[in-house]
């Protein structure tokens, strides 16, 4: 265990850092001799953020090495800038303390742990990260039609759709021009994946086009509000 030095801080936009130390469980408390470090963050209404810390009595009254860190920043040899809070603490006889910090972004930020005991280091996000919901949207606002000059051929312009979120996306999607509908069917997607979506334009789109002007598709996914989709010619 290598406990960090105290005094030692970083900053977030520019926000003064603070920490205080408090028990966090009565001593009467029963603890586990030792199962590793845990933490729970809990977010403040003044903006800090209040982390509790167990690391069991094996670690009772042991220092307690508190790091936060940008996400994304390395943990063994952060950059000066990368850190946010680096600090100590002294865990009482039950390996438990609470600490309460000024965190800017506490949504994006990883804390590491560490002991003067034998204890494995904990590494993690401050605060649970959930799942990105999935979510179907479209790719590009804009996208070009091919357009024949003569004839009934129907112009043909390409949404992409693509599904973002940890979850396999599927929503009815429905393709509108001037509320006459061109194109309505339910789509699937697996999560990161695209589909093109090849759409046939006829009457008053098609002429638009083949006079050089562009027209603006709605594009309805689901329940979610319409997105407007430029085509042009």
């Amino acid at each position: 265990a290598e406990p960090a030095a105290a005094g030692a801080s970083g900053d977030q936009g520019g926000a003064a850092q603070t920490v205080a130390f408090t028990a966090a469980v009565p001593a009467a408390a029963k603890a586990p001799e030792t199962d590793g470090i845990h933490h729970k963050a809990v977010v403040n209404d003044d903006g800090t953020v209040t982390v509790t810390v167990s690391a069991g009595t094996s670690a009772a009254a042991k220092q307690l090495s508190f790091l936060l860190l940008k996400a994304g920043a390395p943990t063994s040899a952060p950059a000066e800038t990368d850190i946010v809070y680096l600090g100590e603490a002294r865990l009482d006889e039950q390996g438990n303390t609470t600490l309460t910090v000024l965190v800017n972004r506490p949504d994006g930020t990883n804390l590491a742990l560490n002991t003067s005991g034998d204890t494995e280091r904990r590494v993690a996000p401050l605060l649970p990260r959930t799942p990105e919901p999935a979510a179907m949207r479209v790719l590009h606002d804009t996208v070009t039609a091919t357009v024949k000059t003569q004839g009934n051929a129907p112009a043909q312009a390409t949404i992409t759709l693509v599904c973002t979120g940890a979850n396999k996306c599927q929503e009815q999607v429905d393709v509108s021009h001037n509320g006459r509908s061109i194109d309505a069917k339910k789509v699937t997607l697996q999560p990161g994946k695209t589909r093109d979506l090849k759409l046939n334009l006829r009457d008053e789109a098609r002429a638009a086009l083949r006079a050089g002007r562009s027209i603006v598709l709605d594009v309805r996914i689901g329940t979610a509000p319409a997105v407007r989709v430029t085509v042009t010619p």
